[in-house]
């Protein structure tokens, strides 16, 4: 096992030429940036009511597309990106209504309905709104 440097380094190189760390590694920057997780995603908080369109608090998008959101129809909600990202077999999504309370005990449901939109479906009746619901996009490599 080699070392790094001529001091007893919590650094070294083993025989198979890997990097082992011991004691405490800091680091400065993103490393999951440099990191290929095998997908790209896109998290936001979504507030809605009555017939206005939804608006996201984007927490993070690695997608590299710009997505905007709207009201299809009562409870139905679109999520488009402006590039072809939400690629068929490899889009999952996940998401919640939040503290809308008038949803207790409704179906929902989403649809990739193009290369560029998700669609979402709430059947509750004819009521509209969401309050920090959580939407949640994976599209894998």
């Amino acid at each position: 096992m080699g070392q790094i440097g001529s001091y007893n380094s919590p650094i070294k190189v083993n025989e198979e030429n890997n990097l082992e760390i011991s004691g405490n590694l800091q680091v400065s920057g993103n490393l999951a940036a440099s990191v290929d997780l095998g997908y790209t995603s896109y998290f936001a908080l979504i507030n809605q009511s009555g017939a206005s369109d939804p608006i996201a608090i984007e927490l993070q998008n690695t997608t590299g597309a710009t997505i905007t959101w709207s009201r299809a129809s009562t409870g139905s909600y679109r999520a488009t990106a402006n590039s072809s990202i939400f690629t068929e077999d490899k889009t999952l999504v996940l998401y919640n209504l939040g503290s809308a309370i008038q949803y207790v005990g409704a179906t929902i449901g989403w649809s990739r309905v193009s290369d560029t939109i998700i669609q979402l479906d709430i059947s509750s009746g004819s009521s509209d709104g969401l309050t920090d619901g959580t939407f949640e996009v994976k599209i894998f490599n």
